[in-house]
């Protein structure tokens, strides 16, 4: 079969998740001739300005506070997703779930009806933070997530490490490590050349007197005193006290004759 492109799926996204998702299509459209990516108006309005023969079809997502709005409103843009995909079937023969792909149950079975290779690109674990947020979604999140990753012909991850920590065990066979990363050298560059950098200052400069800790004030002692004994001019009252008594007052006294 011949390659034809590249369809790249998200659930909406934000401003937030605008960046990483115009880097992934800065490296696809230099791939695939038609690269197609289903995101948000966000996102079209973010990326339009570069011009490189990306296509991007919009969907949108109404929020709500209930919980069975939200989840009517949840599968109303799996839906329009879905309808999307099928629209432009003969487009693309891969589909990348990226960032919320792991809860797009429909899209990704739909995909996988039309013999497209899946791809499930994992950026994080959607279901970790609504359980760490007590959400009422989170169990039905995270059976679709396990549906999601058996479907998937292959999973993608930045780490091994994950595969324990999202619990990925079954799937191992069918994980990929994206060990590279891109880095735009626009923003992370030398501002500041070497030779015109400030001397480093010594980790390790000796205390000066005066420097450093404050001094240690000697406290009382550790070993408890002892009582007061006798003075010396009752200690010398002691002593003569037996040589009036014509008896031997201890050691170096007079003994009478």
């Amino acid at each position: 079969m011949k390659n034809q492109g590249i369809c790249v799926v998200t659930f909406p996204v934000g401003n937030s998740g605008a960046t990483p998702l115009s880097n992934l299509a800065d490296v696809l459209c230099n791939i695939y001739s038609n690269s197609y990516i289903i995101s948000s108006k966000v996102f079209k309005e973010i990326y339009d300005n570069k011009k490189n023969g990306t296509n991007i079809i919009t969907v949108d997502h109404r929020k709500s506070g209930n919980v069975i709005v939200r989840l009517i409103n949840y599968c109303t843009t799996q839906i329009n997703i879905s309808w999307k995909l099928l629209k432009l079937s003969h487009n693309y023969d891969k589909c990348i779930f990226y960032l919320g792909g792991d809860g797009l149950i429909i899209p990704l079975l739909l995909c996988r009806l039309l013999n497209k290779r899946v791809f499930l690109c994992l950026g994080g674990s959607v279901s970790g933070v609504l359980k760490q947020n007590g959400d009422l979604l989170y169990p039905a999140y995270k059976i679709t997530s396990y549906f999601c990753y058996a479907l998937a012909n292959k999973i993608i991850l930045y780490s091994p490490r994950l595969i324990n920590a999202w619990s990925l065990e079954s799937y191992k066979s069918s994980t990929l490590i994206a060990h590279r990363h891109f880095l735009d050298f626009e923003t992370f560059t030398v501002t500041t050349p070497f030779p015109d950098r400030p001397p480093p200052h010594r980790l390790h400069r000796p205390a000066e007197r005066g420097e450093g800790r404050p001094a240690l004030r000697r406290g009382p002692p550790c070993h408890p005193q002892r009582p007061p004994g006798p003075s010396r001019a009752h200690r010398r009252g002691r002593a003569t006290e037996g040589l009036d008594r014509g008896l031997p007052a201890g050691r170096g006294a007079h003994r009478p004759r």
